[in-house]
């Protein structure tokens, strides 16, 4: 009974297998039907119409020369069938419309052959297949997959049913029948091999039969299907052998589904990409079906690194541009499993042997190929692969195994090997690297700094100095070796600007950190670090006096370096002298021409010291020096003013454009030079923002005015920085503006005890906080610096006039407090109202002269107040006396005006 049902489902695998073979016997006759009738029509219309003149259609453009080599490999069979195909039927149309002379022989099957495939195709064709394939590369990834899988997806999905039908079988066939075990493992085989068979005699067909049913690309994946179905059940059958059987030891067992990987990744050139995912399939899983109960990790990395290999050099003889992804993902998953079940005792004997083979698979080999060739007739292109991602990765498992040792000694060293493979492998035989291959310094370098501080801080309590002397001298001859294979990079002819930012870069910020480093944790190696980075700027100097492209720039990247040396070994104000000195350097050099620095540089450096100078009298231990504390900000700040202006005359001189922002930047040190010294020569402190007192914001909304009109004069001559000037005049100008309403709400002089009677009369802070700022203002007025807001800054300079006027007068009759519950007197009343018709008859006669009708009305409005008080509050305050002088006082101006007004209109008149 069983054998019956075996031999039913025989029948059932063979009967659409028959079917196939007779629908392509009867496309086969219905071609030589077709090639028959053809004939006839011939002869037909031959015997006809003898004189219509012979007509041929242009098959060239349909059927292209197929070189002899490509005809005698399976991809030029294949081609050539597709071809053949897809010309029949326009041939067919073609040959209804050919009308031959009576006289013309009929021609011969070897003619139309000759007529179909000419010698020698037409400019035309090859522009035209260019112009295809020139669209079909522009293509997105996604675009072309989408479109492969729409029309065969029918074809994959009946490969990938086979596929499970066969395994399933296989496994009916091993567990359900009471055959013996041999014969069941033979008659799996058998029918593995059969599938095989088929598949093999489909693509043979496929390559020779023409029918005008068949598609180019379908037909194509159909062996495929039927040969991966059955290398499936030859895998099925090894692990039944292996794990139900016994037949075989499980490590044989391993070996045949290793050969049958490869063998199947092999068969990817043959029959397409159908049979490259069944190796990738079947060679990376056969570790989980075959597996003993103790794991040998050196024979599964071998094993594992094999089927890589395999399938790398497959990638590279079918251009399959996804399979290196494909290989990079599951040899990482492997790879990173291992990593993590291996035993303390393997794990630097693992990391010797399988990551630099995995590296040169899979970082460096499809970009360079097996030999590691600078220039390569073949290299993966984006999106299909990019080296930063294996590199990443197989310096993320060195860094695991790393972390996994459980006692680092001197020959945990070796685990510098990641780095150093990344940075020397590309360079063996040329001398530089491929240009994709950039990124990978990146992971180098991160590689490097990580092992380095890793083996440095491990075990911190029980490292030992021969350790930590051990890594930071392979740590600089790493960092020596960055610094030759970026530069040399760029020296052997790399033009790019990530190979020129690199070679600026990357060693020159490992130098700058190894030594911060060391400064911190171990300084008693400072010394040691500090002359091998006077050793990095040598050779940095002299790769700049030979590579001139790169000249300022590597200057540029010396200069950071001995700036790091001078913030490790200097504070206070010595490090404002060095770096001043420094910038001095610089101007050197671009004055004599000898390696100059990016000018980028020099500003880059004076922003530097731009900020430090700035933030001096905010932190008093920036700006300690061995003299008295008055002359600390003058000692510093003095000598960089000297030294920017002397950069500002050498670019004046050349015509740079970064002339003007030095001269913008001496005049903020200017301003933070008076702002500073100021306040210290007034209150004893150079932060003039340490508090906000009454002095403070009094001192600074003077000099804060003062200093927006000297922004503002700078603003009409400045050419590029003309809008930087009127920015800053305007910043200074609110500041000053908030400060003056602080003064009035806040520091109200009339409610706080910040300014007292007994206090010098108009010398006092009333003048410095309302008096100076009013000045200031109408200074502005004069210069024509605000020339739109005349009137406003007027305004706001009489306001604060007149808040100094009233409390003066008020500061001058007090003896103390100035508050508004102290006592007023007579005598202040009578000086508020002088003092009001002072002003409005001043305002007013200025207003006659000046023919300003909008000041004469100020002095008029000033006037009537003045009567108000005298009639109104005078009348009813004061007594004797003062309240006949204030009326007397009242009238007497009055009558003047009276008499001015007169005047003027006689004078008039007479004109």
């Amino acid at each position: 009974m069983e054998v019956i049902l075996l031999l039913v489902g025989l029948v059932v695998i063979a009967t659409p297998i028959f079917a196939i073979m007779a629908f392509f016997k009867a496309q086969s006759l219905a071609a030589q039907v077709a090639i028959l009738t053809q004939k006839v029509d011939e002869l037909r219309s031959a015997s006809g119409d003898s004189h219509i003149p012979i007509k041929t259609s242009d098959t060239n453009k349909d059927n292209p020369v197929i070189p002899a080599s490509e005809l005698d490999s399976p991809h030029g069979m294949v081609d050539q069938a597709a071809m053949h195909i897809q010309a029949v039927k326009p041939a067919e149309a073609a040959a209804s419309k050919i009308i031959s002379s009576p006289k013309a022989p009929p021609k011969t099957a070897s003619a139309k052959i000759a007529e179909r495939h000419p010698p020698h195709s037409e400019p035309a064709q090859s522009l035209d297949h260019a112009a295809v394939h020139t669209s079909h590369q522009e293509k997105s990834f996604f675009v072309r997959g989408m479109a492969h899988l729409k029309e065969n997806w029918l074809v994959w999905v009946g490969g990938i049913a086979m596929v499970v039908g066969v395994t399933y079988l296989i496994e009916t066939v091993g567990n359900n029948f009471t055959i013996p075990p041999y014969i069941r493992v033979l008659l799996a085989t058998v029918l593995s091999g059969s599938m095989i068979g088929l598949g093999e005699w489909l693509h043979r067909k496929i390559t020779v039969l023409d029918g005008k049913f068949l598609h180019q690309q379908a037909d194509a994946y159909i062996p495929a299907a039927v040969y991966g179905a059955g290398m499936s059940g030859l895998y099925g059958t090894v692990i039944f052998s292996a794990l139900v059987h016994a037949f075989i030891p499980q490590s044989a067992a391993l070996v045949l589904m290793a050969v049958l990987a490869v063998t199947a990744l092999a068969l990817t050139c043959r029959l397409g990409p159908l049979m490259a995912v069944l190796g990738l399939f079947g060679g990376y899983t056969a570790p989980l079906w075959i597996g003993g109960t103790e794991s040998n990790f050196i024979l599964l990395s071998c094993y594992v690194s094999s089927i890589t290999l395999a399938g790398m050099w497959v990638q590279k003889q079918s251009r399959i541009r996804w399979l290196t992804y494909g290989i990079i993902a599951l040899h990482s998953f492997w790879f990173i499993a291992i990593a993590a079940a291996l035993s303390p005792s393997q794990l630097l004997l693992w990391y010797s042997l399988f990551i630099p083979l995995s590296i040169y698979a899979l970082v460096f080999v499809p970009q360079m190929g097996w030999m590691l060739r600078f220039h390569y007739r073949y290299r993966t292109r984006r999106p299909f692969f990019y080296a930063v991602i294996p590199a990443a990765v197989f310096g993320g498992i060195s860094l695991l195994l790393l972390e996994r040792m459980p006692a680092l000694e001197s020959n945990a060293l070796i685990y510098f090997m990641t780095p150093w493979l990344l940075l020397l492998l590309p360079i063996l035989r040329a001398g530089r690297a491929v240009r994709a291959l950039s990124w990978v310094n990146i992971v180098a370098t991160i590689s490097f700094v990580y092992t380095a501080l890793w083996l440095i801080h491990a075990d911190s309590d029980t490292v030992s100095q021969d350790r930590v002397v051990q890594t930071l001298l392979v740590s600089a001859g790493t960092i020596l070796l960055v610094l030759f294979r970026t530069v040399g990079q760029c020296w052997q002819g790399d033009k790019s600007l990530l190979s020129a930012w690199q070679a600026v870069i990357l060693a020159p910020l490992l130098m700058v950190s190894s030594l911060f480093y060391v400064d911190l944790f171990q300084p008693e190696y400072r010394l040691a670090t500090t002359l091998f980075l006077l050793i990095g700027i040598a050779l940095l100097g002299w790769f700049a006096s030979k590579l001139h492209r790169l000249r300022a720039e590597l200057s540029a990247a010396m200069h950071a370096i001995l700036l790091s040396i001078s913030v490790v070994y200097s504070d206070g104000g010595e490090l404002t002298w060095l770096i001043a000195g420094q910038m001095l350097l610089m101007s050197i050099q671009y004055f004599y021409y000898w390696l100059i620095p990016n000018i980028m540089a020099f500003k880059a450096l004076g922003a530097l010291l731009l900020i430090r100078l700035s933030i001096l009298p905010f932190f008093p231990d920036l700006q300690t020096l061995p003299l008295p504390q008055w002359s600390w900000l003058l000692c510093t700040i003095l000598p960089s003013v000297a030294v920017f202006a002397w950069i500002r005359h050498i670019l004046k001189q050349r015509g740079h454009f970064l002339a003007e922002w030095f001269n913008a930047a001496i005049l903020h040190l200017g301003v933070i030079l008076l702002f500073a010294q100021t306040n210290y020569l007034l209150l004893g402190n150079f932060n003039f923002l340490d508090q906000l007192a009454f002095e403070n914001i009094a001192i600074f909304a003077g000099q804060g005015l003062a200093l927006a009109g000297v922004y503002q004069l700078k603003a009409t001559s400045s050419q590029s920085i003309g809008l930087f000037y009127r920015a800053y005049s305007l910043l200074l100008i609110v500041l000053s503006a908030l400060c003056i309403v602080l003064l009035n709400t806040v520091f109200q002089p009339f409610m706080t005890l910040n300014v007292l009677g007994s206090d010098w009369p108009i010398l006092n802070w009333l003048m410095v906080g309302w008096l100076f700022p009013a000045g200031i203002l109408i200074a502005m007025v004069r210069f024509g610096l605000y020339p739109r807001q005349d009137r406003w800054v007027y305004g706001a300079a009489a306001f604060n006039i007149a808040l100094w006027a009233i409390y003066s007068i008020r500061q001058f009759w007090q003896d103390g407090p100035l508050t508004l519950d102290m006592p007023t007197s007579m005598a202040e009343l009578f000086s508020y109202s002088v003092a009001l018709i002072f002003v409005g008859v001043a305002l007013t006669y200025h207003g006659l002269q000046r023919e300003w009708p909008w000041l004469q009305t100020i002095g008029f409005i000033t006037l009537g107040i003045a009567v108000c008080k005298v009639f109104l509050w005078d009348a009813a305050a004061l007594e004797g006396l003062w309240r006949a002088i204030s009326f007397m006082g009242l009238g007497a101006c009055l009558i003047g005006l009276g008499w001015l007004f007169q005047r003027l209109r006689l004078t008039l008149d007479d004109e």
